[in-house]
């Protein structure tokens, strides 16, 4: 009775649905993390980011594309006609959502350990002897050129790259401890690592319900601090060479708050990521790469741009769900974070 009198319903009543808020936000169940992504959705779907001109073009590798020049993976001798004609249009940097980690199959060199024990095969020797091999074409045409390769992110122990062109600095706290963390990964071909000029992970993390929603701009393998395709390609793009990661402590909140990347300052949630504002993919600029190859494009579409080379077609490109509700592509995905961060939206 006395408690009664002292704690009215009143007061008890305000003060339950407090200790029980706090709770929640502090613990956050998986189906109130679920429902808040959800809500985000439904921003997102009402009101799509609007198109407006930024310097990105994807050359897609689509059906058209497959159609003309056979079915993927390319010989490199093509992604080495690719590159070349795309740097000669102006293109500021030309990023690859594709992973190079084994050798061509049609290069001389692995036909030729492929064939060895076949009759005759000595006879074929002088002839493949005397041909440029594709992965080593691919590789000088990287290094002439302002190119951008990937590597995969693991749960297990891989070969992480060999090569590092980037450097990071931290204001504050160093911000390892807060980024996601990875044990392995899946790299490129030592020789095309040397002659790329930046590399960054082409890996996508997901959402409890397989949606995209978010990128992180760095990870950490072990105790190494690793770029994305997205930070790497806008590294290269503006000729700088050191990643700025701001951290900041402060109780519960402690983590990253921003990163700069050359002219660019990039705030960020406390793992690093960003969270991407997608718009209908159908509006995104973009060039199949049967023009590129064929010599049909106009020049604005490539010079001082951000170039990026991956495929939509099925079978080809990795398909995600994006916060829309729409099916999309990786290079797409990689494309609408550049925008999102470019637009400052």
């Amino acid at each position: 009775m006395r408690l009664y009198r002292k704690f009215s319903l009143s007061t008890l009543v305000p003060l339950i649905l407090l200790v029980l808020a706090t709770f929640i936000r502090l613990y956050e169940p998986a189906f109130v993390s679920e429902s808040r992504l959800q809500v985000f959705d439904t921003y997102q779907r009402i009101k799509p980011r609007q198109p407006i001109e930024l310097p990105i073009t994807i050359i897609d590798i689509d059906d058209e594309s497959l159609t003309q020049h056979g079915q993927w993976p390319w010989p490199r001798n093509i992604l080495a006609s690719l590159v070349n004609t795309l740097s000669k249009q102006g293109a500021a940097v030309i990023t690859f959502d594709v992973l190079f980690s084994e050798p061509d199959r049609l290069s001389t060199t692995y036909l030729a350990e492929l064939l060895k024990d076949q009759p005759g095969f000595d006879d074929l020797k002088i002839v493949l002897n005397r041909m440029a091999d594709n992965d080593q074409l691919f590789a000088k045409s990287i290094e002439q050129n302002n190119v951008v390769i990937g590597f995969a992110l693991g749960a297990h122990q891989g070969t992480v790259p060999a090569v590092q062109k980037w450097r990071y600095a931290s204001i504050g706290l160093s911000p390892q401890p807060y980024l996601l963390s990875f044990r392995g990964a899946i790299s490129a071909l030592p020789a095309l690592q040397a002659a790329a000029t930046g590399q960054g992970y082409l890996t996508h993390t997901i959402d409890s319900d397989e949606v995209i929603r978010r990128l992180p701009l760095f990870a950490r393998i072990n105790d190494t601090v690793y770029p994305s395709l997205v930070a790497e390609s806008l590294r290269v793009a503006q000729g700088v060479s050191t990643f700025v990661t701001t951290v900041k402590e402060s109780g519960t909140s402690s983590g990253l708050v921003s990163v700069k990347i050359g002219r660019l300052t990039v705030p960020t949630d406390s793992a690093g990521r960003i969270w991407i504002r997608y718009r209908d993919p159908k509006t995104m600029r973009r060039l199949p790469a049967w023009t590129v190859l064929s010599g049909e494009i106009s020049p604005e579409m490539v010079a001082g741009r951000i170039v990026l080379i991956g495929s939509t077609a099925l079978g080809v490109g990795n398909l995600a769900v994006d916060a829309l509700g729409e099916l999309t592509s990786s290079v797409e995905i990689q494309a609408q974070a550049l925008e999102t961060i470019l637009s400052g939206d």
